[in-house]
């Protein structure tokens, strides 16, 4: 996220910083069970639900692209 924001320019991460790398970083981390498999669940589709549940302060992030 801190290369995303000095890629951007900035000296300081925003909540779309993190999001726009959290598949990346943390998607191949996580060793799925097989209930989560057989209902369809991803790696990717975690990270980005748990991405969605979590407050940001003073908003909302931008849509995923």
């Amino acid at each position: 996220a801190k290369a995303a924001a000095a890629l951007d320019g900035r000296n300081f991460v925003l909540p779309d910083d993190v999001a726009s790398v959290a598949d990346a970083v943390l998607a191949h981390r996580l060793m799925l069970d097989r209930r989560a498999v057989t209902a369809g669940e991803t790696a990717s589709s975690v990270v980005a639900s748990v991405l969605a549940q979590v407050p940001v302060q003073g908003g909302t992030r931008r849509p995923s692209s």
